[in-house]
This record gives structure tokens, C-alpha cells and sequence, in this order.
């Protein structure tokens, strides 16, 4: 309460049965002086009913859970454009017309489509967290308490992955293009599901330490992961190659070697041998040699151990108490899972390996903080 002091000795005064003289002159005063004040106030928040006045606060860590989740705030931090919006060849309203310009969105056969994979919405949408911010109906405070609250959501970087990719781009393009065949023959096993599948074993072994440390600062952890099966494979085990097979190649005037056709004779005929280019007549590199020269140019390649079991059994095997959130498990067996990790009276219940595709539509973890975060 604004001026309590002067509100509070003016009613103390005003209570009393019989004032003296003095008391009397007081309350006098200083009902004439909290008169003055009360007219200072009301006309303090009579210029404050303008535009600039905050009619609403809302706090949340998270206000728009996804893009379409902005509409709850039109009319509170921004406005939609009033009345039709030509977008294109396209008559549409003005929260279409937010959504092109904010996130990326298209107009298709008329209607509101999500972004197309060209455009970077996690870069979108931190854009518009600056729009709000300069708009001045944003703002952010940290909040420092007794206990961590912190919900650190890790995506774990793979060493051995970041090898592997440099190690396919080496493939395709050193020594001017020299070993791309055996990039050929490699990304043959590097379908998308393999590689996924790959990826993602090398770095639930690559977690283990990870979830460890957080354990021993008496965290509970949710990984979550894609695959229940797969694994990761030997990547860059090309063979010995054969001397029966082949690929004529040309030089260019920068050194680029560029390959053309495949040569194959019969386990009858003679071996194949490698030759350089000479005049018109192609070279010819037969795999064999390839292989030798690749091995012996990238035997780091060649010694990298990319083979790991699934995330769910590499896990498994380092955290045997740890409970599965996936297809496989019955519902009632997910209830039990997260009802003992989110209670402060199971410790040991510390550990959940959730997958994705279950985990992303009926899992809720709800830590309360009692010794254990």
C-alpha cells in the first residue's frame, strides 16, 4: 500500500473517542495531506490506463510449447493483421499471414502448411524470441533456489561419429578423388536406418560415463533413444579387394581423378593390373591395389571400432536396474517405471531408458526435489 505510515497514524487517530487539541490539529493535517495524496495516485493511474499500461502478466519457462501455441497470446503480446490477407494467389487470414512471415509456413492448395525442410525453423523461432524481446512484451529472469531444478536435456556427441564422417568425406574426396570407389562400396552399407542405427549405439556407449556422474551427484536421469534393435557394424571394412575387377580412371589438368567404367574378367583369365593413364588410353586401378593404398594411407580408418550392440542392450549391461519406457513394455508396467522415479522414497529407482516414439507422447517425469533431483 502506497503512503501506509500516513494512512495508519490518520486512522489510529480517527479511532480515538476524544482527540486533545494537538491531536486534533494532526488529524486535521494530515487528513488534508493523505486527501492530496489520494488525488496524486488516481490521477498516477488514471495516465497509466493508456496503451503502454500491462494488463496481463503471464509467467511460464515455457510459453509456446509449439509454433501453432502462439495464438493464445494474440491479443496480449502482439496482434494478428485485422481483415482478409493476400498471400500469393491466396486470400487468407492474419494469423496465416504471422505464421509465413514468423516461421517459415507455406500456403498450399489454399491452406496453412507446415515448413518445408529448407527452411532452419529452430533459427525461426529463435528469431521471433528476439522479435518479442525488441517488441517489449518479452522478458527473462533466472531463478536462484536452494535446490537444482536444472533439467539438462544432453544430446551426446559421438567422437567415433564425427571420425566416421570425416572418414567418409576423406573417401570421396582425398588424394583428388582417388579412393571414391570404395566411398561407393562403403555408403552401400550406410543406408539411412544402418547409419541411424550406428550413430546412435556409438553413443549410448559413449553416455554410460555421462549418466554415471550425474548419478553420483544424486540425479535421476531419462535417456531417450530410437532403436530397440540394430547396433553398429564394422564401417570402413572394405575387403582385400580382387584383382579380377577393376575401374579405368582419367587425370584431369588439376590432378582430379575422375572414374568411368568397371572392369571384370573371369576367375579363368589373368589378373587384372594396374596401369596409369597414358595419351588418350585410360588408367586402370584394379581394387586390390585400391584396398593396399587405402589401408595404407588411412589405417586409422581401418582400426576404428564402430561395432557397439544396440543402445538398449549396451545400457542394459552398464545399468542393469534400469527400467525401459518402450513398446515393448505394458502400460501398466510404464506406470509403475515412473511412478518409483518420480518418488523421493525410491533412490535406486534413478534411471529410465525411454524410447522416443513412446517416451515423446506419454511420459511425464515430475522430480520432486527431496535429496534426490
Amino acid at each position: 500500500m502506497l503512503h501506509r505510515k500516513v494512512y495508519d497514524r490518520l486512522k489510529d487517530l480517527l479511532s480515538q473517542r476524544q482527540l486533545t487539541e494537538k491531536e486534533s490539529d494532526e488529524a486535521e493535517e494530515l487528513s488534508d495531506k493523505y486527501d492530496e495524496l489520494r488525488k496524486e495516485v488516481e490521477a498516477d493511474v488514471l495516465y497509466r490506463q493508456g496503451e503502454k499500461r500491462t494488463r496481463a502478466v503471464f509467467l511460464s519457462a515455457t510459453p509456446f510449447a509449439y509454433e501453432k501455441n502462439v495464438q493464445w497470446a494474440e491479443g496480449y503480446l502482439f496482434d494478428f493483421q485485422e481483415g482478409p490477407v493476400r498471400l500469393g494467389n491466396s486470400n487468407q487470414g492474419g494469423y496465416e499471414k504471422f505464421m509465413v512471415e514468423h516461421f517459415g509456413y507455406r500456403i498450399r492448395s489454399h491452406k496453412l502448411t507446415e515448413p518445408g525442410p529448407e527452411v532452419d525453423s529452430d533459427l525461426m523461432q529463435r528469431e521471433f524470441n528476439t522479435w518479442l524481446r525488441k517488441e517489449g512484451v518479452l522478458s527473462a529472469r533466472t531463478l536462484n533456489v536452494e535446490h537444482d531444478y536444472d533439467r539438462k536435456f544432453v544430446m551426446v556427441e559421438s567422437k567415433i561419429g564425427s571420425a566416421i564422417d570425416e572418414g567418409l568425406d576423406w573417401l570421396r574426396e582425398g588424394e583428388n578423388g582417388k579412393f571414391e570407389p570404395l566411398h561407393k562400396m562403403v555408403m552401400e552399407k550406410f543406408d539411412y536406418l544402418s547409419r541411424s542405427r550406428l550413430l546412435e549405439a556409438l553413443k549410448a556407449r559413449e553416455a554410460i560415463p555421462y549418466i554415471k556422474a550425474q548419478h553420483a551427484l544424486g540425479r535421476k536421469v531419462v535417456v531417450f533413444y530410437d532403436f530397440n534393435e540394430g547396433g553398429g557394424f564394422q564401417a570402413f571394412d572394405v575387403g582385400d579387394g580382387s584383382k579380377k575387377t577393376g575401374t579405368h580412371y582419367t587425370v584431369n589438368d588439376e590432378g582430379k581423378i575422375r572414374y568411368t567404367d568397371t572392369v571384370t574378367v573371369g576367375e579363368t583369365d589373368d589378373n587384372l593390373v594396374s596401369r596409369p593413364p597414358e595419351g588418350n588410353a585410360p588408367g586402370l586401378v584394379t581394387s586390390h591395389d585400391l584396398v593396399r593404398a587405402f589401408k595404407k594411407a588411412r589405417p586409422d580408418l581401418v582400426k576404428l571400432d564402430t561395432i557397439a550392440a544396440s543402445p538398449l542392450q549396451t545400457l542394459r549391461a552398464a545399468f542393469p536396474q534400469a527400467a525401459e519406457y518402450n513398446g515393448l513394455t505394458p502400460p501398466k508396467r510404464r506406470t509403475e517405471f515412473v511412478n518409483a522415479f518420480n518418488s523421493d522414497d525410491a533412490p535406486q529407482s534413478n534411471l529410465i531408458l525411454a524410447q522416443t516414439l513412446a517416451g515423446q507422447k506419454r511420459l511425464v517425469v515430475v522430480v520432486h526435489v527431496a535429496g534426490h533431483q
